[in-house]
């Protein structure tokens, strides 16, 4: 991927453009996916699942098709890569370009990576969710399919639907910028942590829910108090999840 000059903060003309953008890729694959729906479609285009968690269940399996790269598009507080911990760590062994831009209202909220992925993650006006995968394929969300269960999950490879996704990535990319320096970066555990601490759990219960040991735990909880400066467990869960901290 080229390298981009780091732009000004995201402007409304931004904006504009990249709504534009996410429109044309919703309405291709709007079209390929209700082929699919209706008995028409083809080798292009595979419902991965009826909601997020079938969807997430399925990632791992594709993590073979990425040959060079994985850019992702996040519009909500979540994983940036948009796959999970070990899928990422064994793309990133095998050199694969994992890069993902946020939604300029997401990354207000910790954002679930490594501090040392910081350089690999932006911000700009984000849309829609979107997996790019070596450019020639994509996962993108459907409609819902089953009541109460969330969006469907897509993987296309039909041609049009994809080079709309690229121009989306190639657009945002060029009105992104840079994580802001206060920004909060925390590991897949430390997200997990921070939720329990929210619900009042004990070390205990966090970690046999995470399989971790009890000072492992303990050790995560010190870490996200003085990270947000709070005084108590759930004064550190609170500040985490409802804004970032000064």
């Amino acid at each position: 991927m080229d390298t981009v000059t780091d732009p000004p903060e995201p402007s409304g003309s931004d904006w504009a453009v990249i709504v534009a953008l996410s429109a044309e890729l919703a309405r291709c694959a709007a079209a390929v996916i209700g082929e699919a729906l209706s008995g028409r479609g083809g080798a292009s285009v595979r419902l991965l699942g009826r909601d997020g968690d079938e969807v997430r269940a399925a990632l791992p399996s594709l993590e073979p098709l990425a040959e060079r790269s994985v850019w992702t598009l996040v519009p909500t507080p979540s994983d940036p890569v948009g796959m999970d911990r070990s899928l990422s760590e064994r793309s990133q062994a095998r050199g694969v370009d994992l890069r993902a831009i946020v939604d300029v209202q997401a990354a207000a909220g910790p954002i679930a990576a490594d501090e040392s992925r910081r350089d690999r993650v932006r911000i700009a006006h984000v849309q829609m969710q979107v997996i790019l995968i070596d450019e020639r394929s994509l996962v993108i969300e459907g409609p819902v399919l089953a009541g109460g269960r969330g969006k469907s999950g897509w993987l296309i490879s039909d041609p049009a639907t994809v080079a709309a996704g690229n121009a989306l990535w190639q657009g945002t990319l060029a009105r992104s910028a840079p994580l802001p320096s206060d920004a909060l970066m925390l590991t897949d555990r430390q997200r997990a942590v921070a939720g329990g601490l929210l619900a009042g759990d004990t070390d205990a219960t966090i970690a046999k829910r995470l399989r971790v040991s009890v000072r492992t735990v303990a050790a995560e909880v010190r870490v996200l108090m003085d990270a947000v400066g709070a005084q108590s467990r759930y004064q550190a869960g609170m500040r985490l999840f409802s804004r970032r901290a000064n």
